[in-house]
């Protein structure tokens, strides 16, 4: 049995879309966990129409993030599920996905399956990716947004995935929609928590591959993504929380002799956050107020005093 766990917020329309997607897929089982906690409550039962009595409904009462989100779906699926579908609300499942992905488990090392991510207009996303080297990531945080054909992060997005049609073996997938063996993502203890938004798959697929378990992803399995349609209701909060969270990656991850790479870390992630508020700023995405620009500082630089002051903790 699969069952499909959808973290949402604010996205009733695009969920009831994904539910429609999963049910035509043959899910077993559909969890919704809906972060906003202050909410019309008959908005998303209305938006799902006659699927609502096909999916439960769970609501925390507050904002947990996606991880978490999606550890708190996941403990509302029933033992017999053998397999757990993570997805974004603004995914649909396109034909025949499910039966390519659940194909990938015949290899009994394979803890996770992807699939490819295209966008509306068909533009294939890059969901598939390696684990950084500290000179490629940091290169990417610095080039990234002001140069995204860079060779740097063409090397760290894996642009040349999108060209196989084969299964391969990679380091890590998106979280915005995977297939993983429920067993070994409670084994886990499912996604970090420490994580709020973004980097919480790369974490996970960390741990799975540090028990020699494999990640794959399969092109002819397809998922059509819209993206975003959450983050947008709050940008600024979406890029300090994914500084953060490369900020956490980074400083849980750089063991031993790799340890002193967390303050260049620090600095390269700090200059691409601080690159990314004045792009949405000066594109009037957000209004980077004085007060917004003195409490972010003051975040910055409290969230970067830990990061390193954490250095000489045993790891």
């Amino acid at each position: 049995m699969i069952g499909a766990v959808i973290v949402t917020y604010r996205s009733d329309e695009e969920t009831a879309l994904c539910v429609a997607s999963l049910l035509n897929e043959s899910i077993d089982e559909i969890v919704i966990v809906d972060n906003e906690f202050n909410v019309d409550e008959a908005s998303l039962p209305k938006a799902l129409g006659d699927n609502l009595g096909k999916v439960r409904i769970v609501r925390p009462g507050r904002n947990l993030g996606y991880g978490s989100g999606i550890n708190r779906g996941s403990r509302e699926l029933t033992p017999t599920c053998k397999y757990l579908l993570v997805c974004n609300p603004d995914i649909s499942v396109l034909p025949g996905c499910m039966v390519s992905l659940l194909d990938t488990f015949k290899n009994k090392r394979v803890a996770v399956a992807a699939p490819k991510i295209i966008s509306p207009d068909s533009t294939i996303y890059p969901s598939a990716r390696q684990f950084p080297d500290p000179i490629t990531a940091g290169m990417h945080s610095v080039l990234g947004l002001v140069w995204p054909s860079n060779p740097f992060s063409k090397k760290y997005r894996m642009e040349d995935m999108t060209l196989t049609q084969e299964n391969r073996s990679v380091d890590w997938v998106s979280g915005a929609c995977f297939l993983i063996d429920i067993d070994i993502f409670n084994q886990l203890g499912g996604f970090d928590e420490d994580y709020f938004m973004y980097v919480e798959d790369v974490d996970l697929c960390w741990r799975i591959k540090s028990i020699d378990r494999k990640v794959v992803y399969c092109p002819k399995a397809l998922v059509q993504h819209a993206q975003g349609v959450s983050t947008k209701t709050s940008p600024l909060a979406m890029e300090v929380a994914h500084w953060r969270s490369a900020l956490l990656f980074s400083r849980k991850t750089m063991k031993g002799l790799r340890r002193p790479l967390v303050v260049p870390a620090v600095i390269f992630l700090t200059f691409r956050l601080v690159v990314a508020l004045t792009k949405r700023a000066s594109m009037r995405v957000v209004p980077l107020t004085k007060r917004a620009i003195g409490r972010l500082g003051q975040l910055v630089v409290a969230f970067t005093k830990r990061a390193i002051g954490r250095l000489g903790q045993p790891t």
